[in-house]
């Protein structure tokens, strides 16, 4: 975001803000809870908080993005990727579909 300061009409300062503003209302135990939490990984509140969402969120991401396999399930996937089927008549449609629609363009 480019923050603009203005003095009679006359342009005084430009800059790109570093950082941008998230505000929320914990609870009063909330707030505690956190400053408690900050205050042992020696940090501020705003640190802490800031750490603590970001870890979360990368948390989330990879449950949403990374799939795991184990056993059995791993050993037919790469034994899939290794060893495709032959393509049956849906997947022929398709690339027939896609040389239309795509290539012709």
């Amino acid at each position: 975001m480019l923050q603009i300061q203005e003095d009679d009409n006359t342009l005084v300062r430009a800059r790109k803000r570093a950082s941008t503003r998230i505000d929320f209302r914990p609870k009063p135990d909330q707030k505690k809870l956190f400053e408690r939490a900050a205050a042992l990984e020696g940090q501020t509140l705003t640190e802490f908080l800031i750490r603590s969402a970001e870890e979360r969120a990368h948390r989330v991401l990879q449950e949403h993005e990374v799939l795991e396999l184990r056993g059995e399930a791993s050993a037919l996937f790469v034994d899939l990727l290794m060893n495709p089927p032959p393509p049956n008549d849906r997947l022929r449609a398709a690339f027939k579909r896609y040389e239309t629609d795509v290539e012709s363009r």
